[in-house]
C-alpha cells in the first residue's frame, strides 16, 4: 500500500516538475523577448531624437533668412533704405 502511495506521489511531482519548468521557461523566454523588443524602441527613439534635433539645427541655419540678408551688404542697404527689416 505504502508503494502505491509513493508512486503516485512521486507521478504527481514529475507532473508537476515538468509544468513548473515548462511555465517557468516560457515566463523566461517572454521576459526576455520583452527586454529586447522595449531595448530596440528605447534605441528607435533616441535615434529619432537624435535626428529631429539634426534636422532642427539645419533648419534653423537654413531658414536664418533675416541674417542672411542683413549681413549682405548689397541686400542690406536696399532694405535698409527701403524698409526697417534689417533695423
Amino acid at each position: 500500500m505504502d508503494e502505491v502511495v509513493l508512486k503516485q506521489i512521486l507521478r504527481q511531482l514529475k507532473f508537476l516538475t515538468f509544468w513548473v519548468t515548462l511555465f517557468g521557461t516560457i515566463i523566461i523566454i517572454a521576459f526576455m523577448l520583452g527586454s529586447f523588443a522595449l531595448y530596440k524602441v528605447v534605441v528607435s527613439a533616441n535615434n529619432s531624437v537624435k535626428k529631429l534635433e539634426n534636422f532642427q539645427q539645419q533648419t534653423v541655419k537654413t531658414l536664418n533668412v533675416k541674417d542672411d540678408l542683413c549681413n549682405n551688404t548689397s541686400v542690406s542697404s536696399l532694405l535698409g533704405s527701403k524698409s526697417d527689416v534689417c533695423k
